[in-house]
C-alpha cells in the first residue's frame, strides 16, 4: 500500500506550479487584534498584500521560518542579518562617515 501524500508536499507543489497567487516582499508590517494577527506584505514600500492568521498558526509560521533560516545559515556557513542589523550597520557607518567628514571641513577651514 503506498503513503499517503503529505499535505504540505501537495501544497508545495500546488504553489511552484503556478495555480495560486505567489507573492514576493522585501518589508512588512504586523498588527494585532484580540483574536489574531495581520501582516501586510511590502515591496518597494507599498503594501502588496495581506495575511491574516489566527495566534496558533502565527507561531507555528515563526517557528517554521526560524528553523528555515537557522538551516541555511548552518548549511551556508554564515548568519544572515536582518533588517534590524542592516539599518544599525548603516546608522553605524553614517555617523562614522558624518564625523570623518566633519573633521575635513574643520581642517580645510584651519
Amino acid at each position: 500500500m503506498a503513503d499517503a501524500p503529505n499535505p504540505h508536499d501537495q501544497a508545495l507543489e500546488k504553489a511552484a506550479s503556478g495555480e495560486i497567487p505567489s507573492f514576493y516582499l522585501n518589508g512588512f508590517s504586523t498588527g494585532l487584534s484580540n483574536g489574531d494577527i495581520s501582516t501586510v506584505l511590502i515591496l518597494n514600500g507599498q503594501p502588496a498584500a495581506v495575511v491574516n492568521m489566527s495566534f496558533t498558526i502565527a507561531k507555528t509560521l515563526s517557528i517554521a521560518l526560524a528553523n528555515t533560516v537557522n538551516h541555511l545559515e548552518v548549511v551556508a556557513e554564515t548568519k544572515i542579518l536582518t533588517t534590524n542589523d542592516i539599518d544599525a550597520k548603516l546608522e553605524a557607518y553614517s555617523q562614522k562617515t558624518n564625523k570623518a567628514r566633519a573633521s575635513d571641513m574643520a581642517k580645510e577651514a584651519e
